[in-house]
């Protein structure tokens, strides 16, 4: 039985390793494609990387950069705000989309879903903000003892504001954590990545109008059927077919 479980441990960690190391060839010969101006190549196996690795924040970002090569900026906007997605503060992503938005537009500017403040608390994980707040009210409850044991008032007072203080930081610290989890994980924003999509009144009724590539979307109503309500990024409301866009 022993024998048997660590046959499977070692077959398990050899997959793995086998996995990590296709991955690794296929980002480097991503670059390597990218390097020779092999657009098309290149966005084949960067897309293979992410398509296994989701989470690899590298392999989107070369993605973006081979879309721009082919000129397929709606793509790369979708692949950079994956990007922002995963690294909220990512700036050079952010310039990346603030390109391809020129390239497609003459009349807008793209504007980030969150100003530099909210990208700031939101590049720490929510694990990473339950361990601040955890240790700011392990803080907190020994102020509070301390505090309890004082006879002087004018140390009992500082002891006081020093509790308010951390309990605000604590309930802070998990008021971002869960909104850090949250961008992390939503899926009611979307990418225009074809030339022009069309919107509709009703569903399965005549087109209204258009949406042009780049647009970003915001679902009002849940992404469950074919036809859904969005919200452009300039105000717009309109009706949609869920696999015109692209879910970041």
């Amino acid at each position: 039985m022993k024998l048997r479980l660590t046959y499977l441990i070692v077959l398990c960690a050899t997959c793995l390793a086998s996995l990590f190391a296709m991955g690794q060839n296929e980002f480097s010969e991503g670059l390597d494609a990218y390097a020779k101006k092999n657009y098309g190549e290149a966005v084949e196996k960067f897309e293979h990387v992410v398509s296994t690795a989701p989470a690899d924040v590298s392999a989107w970002y070369n993605l973006g950069l081979a879309n721009i090569g082919r000129m397929k900026y709606g793509e790369a906007i979708w692949n950079f705000e994956k990007v922002l997605k995963l690294t909220p503060n990512d700036g050079e992503a952010s310039e990346k989309i603030s390109y391809c938005y020129t390239e497609l537009y003459n009349d807008r500017l793209w504007a980030p879903r969150l100003n530099s403040i909210e990208a700031s608390l939101y590049s720490y994980s929510s694990t990473t903000w339950s361990i601040v707040s955890i240790c700011l009210s392990i803080i907190l409850a020994v102020s509070l003892i301390v505090r309890a044991k004082q006879k002087h008032q004018s140390l009992r007072n500082t002891l006081t504001l020093i509790a308010s203080i951390l309990a605000f930081l604590m309930i802070g610290a998990i008021a971002v954590g869960f909104k850090s989890q949250h961008h992390a994980t939503e899926s009611n924003v979307a990418i225009v990545t074809k030339t022009t999509i069309p919107t509709f009144i009703e569903a399965e009724k005549t087109a209204k109008s258009s949406l042009r590539e780049g647009t970003r979307v915001e679902f009002i109503t849940p992404a469950e059927s074919e036809f859904i309500q969005v919200v452009t990024d300039q105000g717009e409301n309109c009706m949609v077919r869920l696999d015109d866009l692209s879910i970041i």
